[in-house]
């Protein structure tokens, strides 16, 4: 038995037994109990403990594991149980629950990009390459087209609080569109001539699902009105010349944002946790805004 990123092969058939999901954090450390029935991985946050027994027993839907998942993916906990949304090598959108294929849809024409998994585990919404947003419903394995960008989908997320979807591309002269999926009504945010220029690399939902936290390739930051698209406030300070990822926590009323990105310039104001060399000799930057709410 070999396992490559968290995939279970046979060395004697040279087949795909298991791909195991669970973990949101690289794995660092994988250990075969003694008598080779039980599989553990270590990754940065979280320790998991898989049985070989049930693994190759199956249990997927058709009797067939994916080679691979991801990225992109996403997993939440429900009962203790590991629920992830992943395309799979087919590029279809496929979901597992327990480290076993409940749910797949058809095979995507074009790359999946990003996606999202609902907080009721019954919707994956996902981006992709060709500029769609699409809605995989997981109990009738139905994919539903939402919305269209004119580039590549970067960010898509769902709202806790209403039928409602954002989603972010990276080339599009409208780069941010809020889907209502209630009214059927879609809601492009142009104000700006720099979301035009560089596009969206990440998107949040804020403030208990009133305003929009949209991130530029260049690490500037654009809160919106949920739901007329309005821009209601501009971070424009510490930007960076690439950024790479976006997150968010709203504490005492107030929402944190943090972005980080590299060649990052110094601040003349908010918050640096700290410079960290990154990848080929660049330096990587991360910096936080205070998002006061309503």
């Amino acid at each position: 038995m070999v396992i490559l990123r968290r995939t279970s092969w046979s060395v004697d058939t040279c087949q795909v037994i298991a791909a195991l999901p669970g973990q949101t954090s690289p794995v660092a450390c994988l250990d075969f109990s003694h008598d080779g029935l039980y599989l553990a991985s270590t990754s940065e946050e979280t320790l998991m403990v898989w049985s070989m027994k049930d693994i190759e027993g199956g249990g997927q839907s058709g009797g067939q594991q994916p080679l691979s998942l991801g990225p992109p993916h996403m997993t939440r906990w429900r009962d203790r149980e590991a629920v992830t949304a992943a395309p799979d090598d087919m590029n279809r959108m496929v979901v597992l629950r327990g480290g076993g294929v409940t749910n797949t849809s058809p095979v995507e024409m074009s790359h999946i990009t990003c996606l999202m998994l609902s907080k009721d585990l019954k919707r994956v919404v996902f981006g992709t390459a060709d500029g769609w947003v699409k809605e995989f419903r997981c109990e009738a394995e139905e994919v539903t087209n939402l919305v269209r960008h004119s580039g590549p989908v970067t960010s898509v997320v769902i709202s806790d609080f209403a039928k409602i979807v954002v989603s972010g591309s990276a080339v599009s002269s409208l780069g941010l569109k809020i889907n209502n999926l209630d009214t059927g009504t879609c809601v492009s945010c142009d104000e700006l001539t720099d979301l035009r220029s560089s596009g969206v690399r990440d998107v949040r939902i804020i403030h208990m699902g009133n305003k929009v936290l949209s991130c530029t390739l260049g690490g500037k930051l654009h809160v919106w009105n949920i739901h007329s698209g309005k821009l209601e406030l501009s971070v424009m300070s510490g930007t960076t010349e690439h950024a790479t990822c976006l997150d968010v926590a709203e504490r005492d009323g107030d929402t944190v944002a943090a972005v980080s990105g590299v060649k990052g310039k110094d601040l003349k104001s908010g918050l640096w946790p700290g410079l960290l060399p990154g990848q080929g000799g660049q330096v990587q930057s991360q910096r936080e805004a205070h998002l006061h709410g309503p």
